[in-house]
């Protein structure tokens, strides 16, 4: 029998929670619909060319533009640092695609 953990128990699509100044934030959980509404050349170029931050860092953006946090969780994102922003979304980025990492 196996034993569950609290993550096992997490909802699938509940998305990334994050926090800035104390307030918690929701990027929401990347949705099948989400992919259509990405410009193909982004994911294109990013598959094409693996090894180019830039272009991995322009399909996450659009990715998450593409998935449609609310106005609020958009601008505690763009409120952080660059560092710290990047790795809210690498973060979230993982855990939508269901990484263990």
């Amino acid at each position: 029998m196996s034993q569950t953990t609290p993550q096992d128990r997490k909802a699938k699509d509940a998305g990334h929670k994050f926090t800035v100044k104390g307030k918690s934030f929701t990027l929401p959980a990347i949705g099948e619909d989400a992919a259509s509404n990405i410009p193909g050349e982004i994911t294109y170029a990013a598959i094409m060319d693996p090894d180019n931050d830039m272009m991995q860092m322009r399909l996450a953006f659009a990715t998450l533009e593409a998935a449609g946090p609310t106005p609020a969780a958009l601008a505690a994102l763009k409120s952080l640092p660059t560092k710290e922003m990047l790795e809210v979304v690498g973060a979230w980025m993982g855990e939508s695609s269901g990484s263990s990492d």
